[in-house]
């Protein structure tokens, strides 16, 4: 079984790659305008850069592989990999990865569905307590009513 957190386990974990990425990016940054010799930036960047595309490519994927977890959980409909507008194209993402990234439209879509979803199963355990706690209630009564007979019988 999957936990329920690897998914921000896993972002958490590129997010901090990132932040060190960005740390070392600002740090080369720094030492070019010391040095006044741009180059340096641009050529740390031409060798670095693509690693800033992979981890929030990864992040996305991440979180669309999530949303899809929750909706097939629930039993609701995926969007198909054959359905061309709810997948971020292949020539958008950086080559040489497979990466299956849902649209934010998509996402926004699917986020909505699972909320409903779980808003309609809250609402049936709702509807449940609600009814538990009335059959209870009279019960208490019915017992109270029953003792006091009771007591006034033996009387």
């Amino acid at each position: 079984m999957k936990s329920k957190f690897g998914h921000y386990w896993k972002n958490w974990k590129l997010e901090q790659a990132r932040r060190k990425l960005s740390k070392e990016s600002k740090r080369v940054s720094k030492e070019a305008r010391e040095k006044k010799q741009g180059g340096i930036y641009e050529e740390w960047y031409s060798i670095n850069g693509w690693e800033f595309d992979v981890i929030d490519y990864s992040i996305k994927e991440n979180d669309s592989r999530d949303l899809i977890d929750q909706a097939e959980k629930r039993y609701l409909p995926t969007p198909s990999p054959n359905d061309k507008d709810k997948w971020v194209p292949k020539d958008e993402l950086p080559p040489g990865y497979r990466w299956f990234i849902l649209t934010q439209e998509a996402m926004a879509e699917l986020r909505t569905a699972v909320r409903q979803e779980d808003k309609a199963r809250l609402e049936i355990w709702e509807l449940r307590f609600k009814i538990a706690g009335a059959v209870a209630t009279i019960g208490t009564g019915l017992i109270g009513s029953l003792i006091g007979l009771v007591a006034i019988l033996k009387k």
